[in-house]
């Protein structure tokens, strides 16, 4: 009886392990959405500046004012509806914690000094939202905030920056604003953790559109639309953990995207047009992807990769580059290079290596699509890279988007061993974690029948 249990216990673990394997879990943190409407206000009623710099300033001025809220996560301190003019910050709010939302006001300046919009610092759980901010030195300062929400503001007309994080913040949300006509950067953020900047709009900027200078960790760049730049479009410096991604840049005096310094990062599905850069450099990155993004019409190199290791290049198309599609240095090593596509980039060649050990293979390019004697979707001769490290891609495909299955050779021996290196997909993995459950079954079956 003892083993009868013990077989059915193993039948029932068997089965749901094979039943578990083929699901994708996707775990996800979501912040508590606020209200974004933008309804901006067509009437204000002006006020003095606010400075607040503690819970209790904060409890005290929002009783004189009778603002709505008690300063608690369900019920925050709203402050709506106002106008500001002054050279000095109009809000100023210092070493607080208290729950508070600055919705629907606007922030302009007159006058020969003009400060900052507002400079929040040693401050969490604010949120700046629906607001118009012009004709200030720069939007908004933000300093060492956590839990911190920017979101749907119109800046404009700034004589240095839109938006300024500095210090380290953690869990900021920036998204949904339109930065444009500053004389400097559209955003800079000094340092981010678990933070998001998506679906600004930053356009016409002297600076960078958006420039993160020290440390971005577990955070995502994701969806903005960054044109008419005097600088790069995006800038990363020290990131780790992170993603850029499905962002649109055009008309930048500088590079698309350059990170420098990166870990375990993901560049993925970003368009880049018309820039007179390079579309994207990478320097110092390890154990990253970078892939299907899109790149046309660089003055510089399409990619340009600079003392980095252990990448994947994979899906990119790269077209109209007035220099190499791809260019290695020397101190490039271990790069996976496939699936990409590369129309009429450089003169010669379109691509370039001086590293070791990079691996190209898969790739389109449009100046080698013939031969192919055997219809078997591959060019007959490998295409030579240019570059010391006298590299190939030994199995140029002939149609964009088309991957041929690869031929067969026959070795010494007489046996026959698939010419491949793509590691195992996840259909693969599951249908040999499949393939294992099964056998386990048939030989808890044979035991159960021989106890029988």
């Amino acid at each position: 009886m003892k083993f009868k249990k013990i077989v059915v216990f193993l039948l029932i673990l068997t089965m749901s392990l094979a039943f578990t394997s083929t699901q994708h879990i996707v775990n996800s943190t979501h912040s508590d959405e606020i209200s974004k409407e933008k309804v901006y206000s067509t009437s204000y009623t002006p006020h003095d500046p606010i400075w607040i710099q503690s819970n209790q300033e904060f409890e005290d001025q929002a009783t004189a004012e009778s603002w709505a809220g008690d300063g608690s996560e369900e019920t925050p301190y709203i402050i709506t509806g106002y106008s500001f003019n002054q050279e000095t910050q109009p809000l100023r709010i210092w070493d607080t914690d208290v729950h508070w939302r600055f919705i629907n006001n606007r922030v302009d300046g007159l006058g020969d000094d003009i400060q900052c919009g507002t400079w929040i610092e040693d401050a969490s759980n604010g949120a700046i939202i629906n607001c118009e901010f012009l004709n200030r030195h720069s939007g908004m300062v933000i300093v060492n905030a956590a839990n911190m929400t920017i979101s749907g503001n119109y800046i404009h007309d700034m004589s240095l920056r839109g938006i300024e994080i500095t210090g380290m913040t953690t869990n900021c949300e920036i998204t949904e604003n339109t930065v444009e006509n500053c004389v400097h950067h559209g955003i800079l953020v000094g340092g981010m953790t678990s933070g998001t900047l998506s679906e600004n709009v930053v356009t016409n900027c002297g600076g960078r559109g958006i420039f993160v200078n020290s440390g971005f960790h577990n955070s995502e760049i994701k969806q903005n639309v960054i044109t008419n730049i005097d600088g790069n479009g995006i800038y990363v410096g020290m990131a780790t953990s992170s993603e850029i991604s499905f962002n649109t840049i055009s008309n930048a005096d500088g590079c698309g995207i350059e990170i420098i310094g990166s870990n375990m990062c993901t560049i993925k599905n970003n368009s880049i047009d018309t820039v007179s850069e390079e579309g994207i450099s990478v320097d110092y990155c390890e154990l990253s992807d970078i892939s299907m993004n899109e790149i046309y019409n660089c003055t510089g190199i399409g990619l340009e990769l600079l003392g980095t290791s252990n990448n994947t290049i994979h899906k990119n198309t790269i077209s109209e580059c007035d220099d190499y599609a791809i260019s290695l240095n020397s101190d490039t090593e271990f790069f996976d290079i496939k699936y990409n596509v590369f129309i009429n980039n450089g003169i010669d060649c379109q691509l370039y290596d001086d590293g070791d050990d990079n691996v190209f293979c898969y790739n389109y390019f449009s100046d080698w699509l013939t031969p192919d004697t055997n219809s078997d979707g591959f060019v007959d001769l490998a295409y030579e890279v240019d570059g010391t490290s006298e590299n190939t891609d030994d199995w140029p495909i002939t149609q964009i988007g088309i991957f041929p299955t690869v031929p067969t050779l026959t070795n010494t021996t007489g046996t026959t061993t698939p010419v491949t290196d793509t590691p195992l997909d996840l259909t693969m993995i599951l249908v040999i974690v499949g393939g294992i459950g099964s056998i386990i079954v048939i030989i808890t079956g044979i035991l159960v029948m021989k106890r029988r």
